[in-house]
């Protein structure tokens, strides 16, 4: 049955375009598409806003980009293991993870990965939210 709603789901937002867009856009989240070499296909609004980077400025780079340098070798590695065997999963359970802003600044963020097969490959849709202090 679950199958069944994910399948009509997908195809509604196919079918129509403004309702991909609004879905897209108006989230709770961040939203960075990225695919299997971790190259940027598509980012929301909020991603936009989060990262101080616009859709143009983002789409085609690197993910590894919106990481602190002292993380992004670990990244590469964590990224390569995760696409041998992709599944829905929160990132970063025991550490804070932290995303590098196009100013330099660096925030501390929850992210949750989900994969997801199409024609062209596996692509991971990273939703993520600013981590709250407590």
């Amino acid at each position: 049955m679950a199958k069944y709603l994910y399948e009509k789901a997908a195809e509604a937002l196919l079918l129509n375009p403004d309702l991909a867009m609004v879905w897209l856009n108006f989230g709770p989240d961040a939203i960075i598409v990225v695919d299997d070499d971790g190259t940027i296909w598509l980012v929301n609004r909020l991603a936009e806003l989060l990262t101080g980077y616009t859709r143009d400025e983002l789409h085609g780079q690197c993910v590894d980009m919106l990481l602190p340098p002292d993380l992004r070798e670990v990244h590469q590695t964590h990224r390569a293991g995760y696409m041998d065997e992709p599944r829905l999963r929160p990132m970063g359970l025991h550490s804070d993870l932290r995303m590098r802003r196009k100013n330099g600044a660096e925030t501390v963020v929850d992210i949750n990965l989900s994969p997801v097969a199409t024609s062209r490959g596996v692509f991971v849709v990273a939703t993520i939210r600013r981590k709250r202090s407590s």
